[in-house]
């Protein structure tokens, strides 16, 4: 093999690591956004020491949304 060829191939691998960790980097941000919503959600409900319908509703969806693929 080619000096030329064995730096291209390894060019091209390490493309695709630098895709699939922009992946992974990308689904992380989401979940972390996910999480800081549920997160203030639950702050907000407990800031005045009740709960109210819609409060748990919001922490629901926000729960929901978190566990949820996607």
């Amino acid at each position: 093999m080619e000096l030329e060829t064995m730096i291209n191939l390894a060019a091209l691998g390490v493309a695709v690591l630098i895709g699939v960790g922009g992946t992974y980097f990308l689904v992380f941000k989401k979940k972390l956004k996910q999480f800081r919503r549920f997160i203030d959600n639950v702050d907000d409900a407990l800031y005045d020491n009740t709960v109210t319908e819609e409060e748990f509703r919001k922490i629901y969806e926000a729960g929901k949304a978190l566990i949820n693929k996607g």
